[in-house]
């Protein structure tokens, strides 16, 4: 009877514990709905009573002293059982391990909650068996700390770093083409012996792939961290073995018992009152095994300070110094590192412990995860024979039968990639993470979690402390939390404690917008309205997303909540502005509150160092500055000018030959149309692209008719493609942009192609950027001992001004950026922008022109009058020729270069329209409405460039006539406003008037067959013209002006 009390009375202790744990996470959970209730900036003297966060729920069932672990203990792994408890518990709870409670995470969120905005405070390790027995001196177990530190350093740099595996790539090329040959020669001989016995079988050979993995894997390994390798031959009998590779199959052995034991549970580990025992031996295989391992570990060291004494008698120090690092493997750089520290021991241990430590770790770590993998992959392509042929198939394509994969085909590989991605995530290398220990308290998932130690403990046998293949994962990271809550004495005393602190809190809580205190009450700016709809996380990105271009939705949505609104992308409220004056408003009053961007995906990937994509700040405003006065100033364009009219009167003689070649037909077959069709889209890239480049980096790439006979044609199309792909990915929506939990995935590969994209601009850069280095090199020694003249720039391109500019700079870095860097994404950014919207806006008004032949038609009657068909036209005609001027203005008003203003971002608080805008609140204008507004603007959608005239040069008189681009007029802002007002305001006007002028001056238009033109506007920042403009053009000009 009184076994049968104890026992009752323990299940009634266990009862009211976990009766009180639920009341008590109830309570919590009360109190957080209320704090979430109130205002921000609620001010209140109740300090009394602090609330602290909840504890993470726990599981039901624990047992006194041992926990959990009779539900954890079982012949189902332990990553399966967490799992099962996950779909229960959610995805953060307590589990037990002995004494030890312990937070487990299932769920990215978590795990992105404690691995960046908790990562320092769960760097370290807990004390465990393993780590004092097994990994002594091992980095990978030791404790957050200075020698942790010290030693991943040394690891990273002299190992792990791209320069050194990129310096040791020939060795692991040549351990996997030698596990090929051997793989082979295996086949080989199974073949022969199938001709010899004269037998039909089948001629393949039945290998054991997990040990061919293993095997390269710890080849591999091994080559570069003590270099040499254990398995040379074939498989063969045991009897057959070389003295290297019985050591080599006694490592592996090693190795797997390793990671068996390291995932072991010990008694001492969660309970550590039994420290003294070893029940099941496991301390004692611990030990036996670390001291096989250091022997083995301890020869090679042996070996390795042998050979360098050797080198030491036959090479001087200074021949020593300089080999060190280069042409041995990574425990002779780690013990000349280590040589050069003063004191004996090395944060404690020993030297030789540390190197022993040091590479055994590597070794552990690179050799069994790499191998698990490709046996794992492997697997999961036999199983799914489709995917094994897709991937023969790419490497038969990409690759070939007549060579080797090399290093430089990876790239090209993607569905290899995939497969190994898919691969990871259905079979990573460790199911649970390693086990961490919080150094301080914290807060995860709106849990508080206590500073102490905890641990995560595999009480299985067969799956151990990596996968090896036998279980399918789910991916799962564990922290720890010792803390664990204490019940209340009794249910009556815990909800007599919730009716106080509710009474307390009904008093706390107030109406969101007002802040209180004993003296005054104020009432602040309410928010601007916010467009119904929004879903949760996603906002209104349900309703954004479509076929329909986003300023024309957005522009819908004005016309239904005003000219100013909130649109949530996503998890970011954005402030959408359509008026004149309320974008009047935040380019004036709270210009420098908006001058920055926010960040993105495209800014990360896409336009490194892009001052026009930077945020605010010095940087942003030096570049500024730099391109403004060498190149976009009225002084640069004036002596510049030259090169631009040269490109155009070039882009006029290719038109009238082309236009030659196709008159030559007309005579051999008189059935040809007189007129020769042109891809105008083209046409003006090109030009734009020429000018650009002329004046920029010194060279054009366009300089022939035709398709054939190109010279640097070819680079100039994959530059024209790349700023189109340019111009559609920094316009397009990508997930992390607006759900920025999604920042790991990469759904639609956008982030991919902005990387391909970024690399091929980069490539093209810096082939100019090393021309001018050595056009640089060549004046240099022309000139030496000359004084440089003080005005550089001269006769130079800008990328020869901005090298000399940033060589009178003392630093190496250019706020943070390397000089290179610097002179590549500045003169990448004028090109991209310039080339892109001069083109699009000459695309547009030819477009405009033909749909309108009336306004054609009065635009060469101008010219006719005020320059004539006698000579070509000149920069100080542009002045006369104000109908033209008109025809541009409109031209921008309808189609302006970007019909939505890049993203800004508000740095402070602030009132727009009477509105409270909070920092951090992103704003766009809609240019394409604002530009339409029919307050403004009469007949808005009309092309009609007469509204840019005064009534003496035949136009409607209105105060449009006064207005122009350059951020002054609110009504009229197609180059935007305030701080980031795009800067190429000048080049803008001087290359696009010319240019226009002399193709209408030169030759007469027409569509083809008389079709409609498509207006259709295209997805990206600008707004492209979806089909290209093919029209039909005839010379009317003189053969002497072409």
């Amino acid at each position: 009877m009184m076994d049968i009390s104890i026992i009752d009375h323990r299940y009634f202790q266990l009862f009211e514990r976990i009766a009180g744990l639920l009341a008590l996470i109830s309570f919590f959970y009360c109190i957080l709905v209320f704090i979430k209730r109130q205002p921000r900036n609620l001010k209140t003297n109740f300090h009394e009573e602090k609330l602290t966060p909840a504890s993470p729920p726990e599981v039901a069932g624990a047992w006194p002293i041992v926990g959990h672990l009779p539900q954890l203990n079982g012949s189902t792994p332990l990553f399966k059982i967490l799992a099962d408890m996950s779909d229960k518990y959610g995805p953060i709870f307590i589990a037990r391990f002995g004494m030890y409670p312990t937070l487990v995470i299932s769920s990215w969120e978590m795990s992105k909650e404690c691995f960046s905005t908790n990562d320092r405070l769960f760097a370290t390790r807990p004390p465990s068996a393993a780590g004092k027995y097994l990994a002594e001196a091992m980095f990978g177990f030791s404790p957050y700390g200075p020698y942790w530190r010290e030693v991943r350093k040394i690891a990273t740099l002299h190992l792990l770093s791209h320069k050194r595996l990129e310096f040791l790539k020939p060795n692991r090329y040549l351990e996997i083409d030698n596990c090929m040959t051997r793989l082979y020669d295996c086949w080989m001989e199974r073949d022969n012996l199938i001709k010899q016995n004269g037998r039909s079988t089948t001629s393949s050979v039945k290998v054991d792939m997990s040990q061919v993995f293993s095997e390269l894997s710890l080849n591999v390994v091994l080559k570069m961290i003590v270099g040499k390798t254990l398995f040379t031959k074939k498989n063969k009998n045991k009897e057959d073995y070389t003295k290297e590779e019985e050591e080599g199959q006694k490592l592996h052995k090693s190795i797997l018992k390793f990671f068996e034991l390291a995932g072991v549970s010990v008694a001492s580990d969660t309970l550590p009152f039994l420290g003294w025992l070893d029940v099941d031996g496991q301390t004692k295989q611990m030990k036996r095994l670390s001291r096989e391992m250091n022997l083995i570990v301890s020869k090679w060291l042996e070996e390795h300070q042998e050979k360098k004494r050797l080198q030491t008698l036959e090479s001087d120090g200074a021949e020593r110094e300089a080999n060190d690092h280069k042409n041995h493997d990574f425990m002779d750089v780690l013990m000349s590192v280590l040589d050069e520290e003063k004191e004996d021991l090395f944060f404690g241990y020993n030297r030789d412990t540390v190197i022993k430590g040091t590479c055994l770790n590597l070794i552990l770590a690179a050799s069994d995860t790499t191998s698990v993998t490709l046996t794992w992959a492997l697997s999961l392509v036999l199983t799914n024979p489709s995917v094994l042929k897709m991937a023969q198939d790419e490497l038969d394509t990409e690759v070939g039968k007549e060579r080797n994969v090399e290093g430089h085909d990876i790239d090209g590989l993607v569905y290899l990639q995939a497969i190994v991605k898919e691969t990871l995530r259905l079979y990573p290398p460790g199911p649970l993470s390693v086990p961490h220990e919080a150094t301080e308290d914290c807060i995860v998932g709106g849990y508080e979690v206590k500073k102490d130690r905890g641990f995560v403990i595999d009480m299985t046998e067969g799956p151990g402390f990596t996968m090896p293949k036998l279980l399918r994962v789910m991916d799962m990271a564990i922290i720890f939390d010792h803390h664990y809550l204490q019940p209340f004495v009794s249910i009556a005393g815990l909800l007599a404690l919730l009716s106080f602190f509710y009474c307390i809190w009904v008093f706390i809580i107030r109406p969101r917008n007002i802040k209180t205190n004993l003296d005054e009450r104020r009432l602040s700016p309410a928010s601007p309205p916010e467009v119904a709809g929004a879903w949760p996380i996603v906002g209104h990105l349900p309703r954004l997303i479509g076929s329909t271009p986003l300023f024309k939705v957005l522009a819908a949505i004005s016309d239904k909540y005003g000219p100013i609104c909130i649109v949530r992308f996503g998890m970011y409220p954005t402030l959408v502005v359509s008026s004149w004056e309320m974008s009047k408003e935040c380019f004036t009053t709270n210009d420098r509150l908006f001058a920055t961007r926010p960040p993105s995906a495209a800014g990360k990937y896409l336009t490194k160092a892009m001052f026009a994509f930077s945020m605010y700040g010095p940087y942003w405003r030096e570049i500024r500055k730099i391109s403004t006065i060498h190149l976009l100033s009225l002084r640069r364009l004036e002596l510049l000018k030259h090169g631009r009219y040269l490109e155009i009167d070039k882009c006029m003689k290719r038109l009238y030959e082309y236009w030659m070649e196709h008159h030559k037909k007309i005579k051999q077959n008189s059935t040809i149309a007189s007129s020769v069709k042109v891809n105008m889209s083209q046409v003006f890239a090109e030009l734009s692209l020429n000018v650009v480049l002329k004046i920029i980096v010194g060279k054009t790439l366009f300089i022939k008719n035709g398709n054939e006979d190109y010279t640097e044609e070819e680079e100039g199309q994959k530059l024209h493609k790349t700023i189109l792909k340019f111009f559609e990915l920094a316009g397009v929506s990508v997930a992390s942009d607006v759900l920025p939990f999604l920042g790991w995935m990469d759904v639609d590969g956008q982030k991919k192609q902005m990387k391909r994209v970024s690399k091929e601009m980069n490539l093209i850069a810096s082939k100019w950027l090393e021309e001018h280095r050595d056009k640089k090199r060549l004046q240099t020694r022309k000139t030496s001992g000359e004084p440089r003249g003080s005005n550089y720039d001269d006769g130079n391109d800008f990328m020869d001004v901005l090298m000399s500019v940033l060589d009178e700079e003392k630093g190496d870095l250019f706020f943070g950026y390397s000089r290179d860097t610097v002179i590549k994404s500045t003169c990448l950014q004028l090109i991209v922008a310039a080339s892109d919207t001069t083109s699009l806006a000459m695309t547009w008004a030819l477009s405009l022109l033909l749909t309108n032949p009336n306004v054609l038609r009065k635009a060469q009657d101008e010219l006719d009058t005020k320059v004539g068909k006698d000579r070509i036209i000149e920069e100080h005609d542009i002045e006369c020729l104000v109908y033209l001027q008109a025809i541009v203005k409109e031209t921008l008003r309808l189609y302006p270069p970007g019909p939505l203003s890049v993203p800004h971002e508000a740095m402070e608080d602030c009132t727009v329209g009477g509105y409270e805008v909070k920092a951090g609140t992103r704003l766009i204008v809609n240019l394409w409405k604002l530009q339409r507004d029919p307050r403004v603007w009469s007949n808005p959608s009309a092309f009609q460039p007469e509204r840019f005239l005064p009534e003496s040069d035949g136009g409607f008189g209105g105060a449009e006539a006064k207005f122009d681009f350059r951020g002054q007029h609110f009504e009229y802002t197609p180059f935007g406003s305030g701080r980031r007002i795009c800067p190429g305001i000048d080049f803008f006007h001087q290359t696009v008037h010319m240019a226009l002028a002399r193709l209408l001056q030169a030759f007469d238009f027409n569509t083809a067959g008389g079709l409609v033109i498509d207006m259709a506007e295209g997805p990206g920042l600008t707004m492209p013209k979806v089909t290209p403009l093919e029209v039909h053009l005839n010379p009317r000009l003189p053969v002497t002006l072409y």
